[in-house]
């Protein structure tokens, strides 16, 4: 997983939403990493992935940690009960920038007033006409897909764990 991310969890394992924060959504969760470490301190976390082919292999990190995982579409995954979470670490920028008006409307269904969208703003040096994925992206993409309903909270750097020319960020933002 994500150094910053672990890091943060260790910190406050709420993520700044008090103790009463229990679901998290990690969509594009890949194999699932985030989600293992989302689990371990405490989350009760729902991983989803277009790549069915990836659930045998999260299938056994997931099932004892109780976590979830759906072969689906995350831009159009709907669940009953909402999210105190919705974690993102390399899916926003998986997304075609034309599409991430979609990535808004996903927290707009799922996170529950007063949770977070996190994201780790990557690649934040990339220029979009290098295309993708991973397409660039600034705090300000995430700020605009997500639009009003949501205020940003913090955006600050991260500990360096990518391509050494292109910037991460922490980006958190609260659902009003």
């Amino acid at each position: 997983p994500h150094p910053d991310l672990v890091a943060r969890l260790g910190e406050d394992r709420h993520l700044g939403l008090g103790n009463n924060a229990r679901r998290a959504l990690v969509p594009g969760c890949g194999l699932g990493h985030d989600a293992e470490a989302l689990a371990k301190a405490g989350w009760e976390v729902t991983a989803v992935d277009f790549a069915a082919e990836l659930e045998p292999l999260v299938r056994g990190r997931f099932g004892p940690l109780g976590c979830r995982f759906f072969a689906e579409d995350a831009l159009t995954f709907s669940d009953d009960e909402p999210y105190d979470l919705l974690f993102d670490h390399t899916f926003f920028c998986a997304v075609h920038p034309e599409d991430r008006p979609k990535f808004g409307d996903l927290a707009a269904r799922l996170v529950k007033p007063g949770g977070r969208v996190c994201s780790i703003v990557f690649p934040a040096g990339k220029q979009t006409e290098a295309g993708g994925p991973p397409w660039g992206m600034v705090t300000e993409d995430l700020a605009s897909a997500l639009g009003p309903d949501f205020d940003r909270v913090e955006d600050s750097p991260v500990t360096y764990c990518g391509h050494p020319s292109w910037e991460e960020r922490w980006a958190s933002f609260a659902r009003a």
